[in-house]
């Protein structure tokens, strides 16, 4: 099975990595355009996150740890160099590229404000009958994008208790959750020792990662071509696989499936259950977004409550101010979350001279608690 990562890259040498990956003739680099996926770790954003992330889908046996799946093939791509998303463009880019080049899943560690590019790319990859997962989000609280789309497997995260770990995103756009807290990855940034170094990483980063390899497991496991035969018309792999992985999730007692999806991923359990019967499932998904600002008309409604949704009207839909939107938006829920939101009153919003203008009088600039 083949694993496309869309990330900050890989380093080219770590004991935890498969060997030369960097050089898969089907990788790419969309920061230093033509050259291999290498993380120079210099930059500011997230230096040695693609290696932490591809060492827990494919890390090989008889290294310091093993993946969720040693034997697929990872391919990587240097899109990013911080997690946190802005221009999606690059990583609408690099879903294409995957698409082209023979991805069975794409997993993405990554999240930012909504895209068209990256929405287009994302429904061309799941009609192609590719897994597409991605990250809910760390410490922001509602889900972002890729995988507050619903055409995208979005992934929260637990702890070692199989409680949510306290700095996952959540909401009804997460499918599934899997482990977040301390999971074992490769560190290119140790000093003592870069390139066989291995400690514990937090993050929904981890999670979409166990889970891209527990479906690569799944891939392998029934085989590909099988599986796309037992396809009803008008659906996809993309579709089989949520409807199985949530429908064989562990559910611990309490869990919160309104907010974290449908459960905690159980390889075991899915593994086990007959493709067949994808589709007989009662599986409580959440509803497809009518139109492309239904997401974005879901945040503000949290972050600003009717009044900003009724404030922003046809801006939910407007290319030219959306993403600015989605940025004001997460900083409120963001800001929300924190102490001074709670024995003060919650900070004003930071927005543009002209979006300020189109939003008028009625939008919520200032809110207390």
């Amino acid at each position: 099975m083949v694993i496309f990562q869309p990330d900050t890259g890989v380093v080219e040498h770590h004991a935890c990595l498969p060997p030369r990956i960097h050089l898969d003739p089907r990788a790419a680099n969309f920061v230093e355009e033509g050259e291999p996926p290498v993380d120079p770790l210099t930059s500011s954003g997230n230096p040695g996150h693609g290696t932490g992330t591809a060492s827990v889908v494919a890390s090989p046996d008889g290294s310091s740890m093993t993946g969720a799946a040693p034997l697929v093939t990872l391919v990587p791509i240097r899109c990013i160099e911080s997690v946190t998303v802005f221009d999606q463009s690059p990583v609408a880019r690099a879903i294409d590229h995957a698409r082209r080049n023979g991805a069975h899943i794409i997993t993405m560690s990554l999240g930012g404000v909504a895209s068209s590019a990256l929405h287009a790319a994302v429904k061309k990859a799941t009609h192609d009958n590719v897994i597409v997962l991605a990250a809910a989000g760390n410490c922001v609280g509602e889900v972002v994008w890729p995988a507050r789309y619903s055409e995208v497997i979005a992934v929260g995260g637990i702890n070692e208790v199989l409680a949510p770990w306290r700095g996952s995103c959540h909401g009804p756009a997460v499918d599934v959750c899997a482990p977040a807290e301390f999971v074992a990855r490769a560190n290119p940034r140790d000093p003592a020792d870069p390139s066989a170094a291995v400690d514990g990483g937090q993050g929904t980063s981890f999670a979409v990662a166990l889970t891209a390899g527990v479906a690569g497991l799944w891939l392998a496991h029934h085989g590909r071509e099988k599986l796309i035969q037992l396809l009803p018309a008008g659906r996809n792999l993309q579709d089989m696989f949520n409807n199985i992985v949530r429908a064989t999730a562990q559910v611990p007692a309490g869990f919160d499936t309104g907010s974290f999806g449908a459960g905690i991923v159980d390889a075991s359990s899915l593994l086990q259950f007959d493709p067949a019967h994808a589709f007989d499932l009662q599986v409580d998904r959440r509803l497809t977004e009518e139109f492309p600002a239904d997401g974005l008309r879901s945040l503000v409604m949290s972050a600003f409550g009717g009044g900003g949704v009724e404030a922003a009207g046809d801006l939910l839909s407007d290319p030219q101010h959306a993403a600015e939107l989605a940025c004001a938006a997460l900083d409120r829920v963001r800001a929300g979350r924190s102490l001074r939101a709670h024995v003060e009153s919650m900070p004003p919003i930071q927005l543009s001279p002209t979006l300020r203008r189109r939003l008028g009088s009625k939008f919520p600039l200032t809110l207390t608690r």
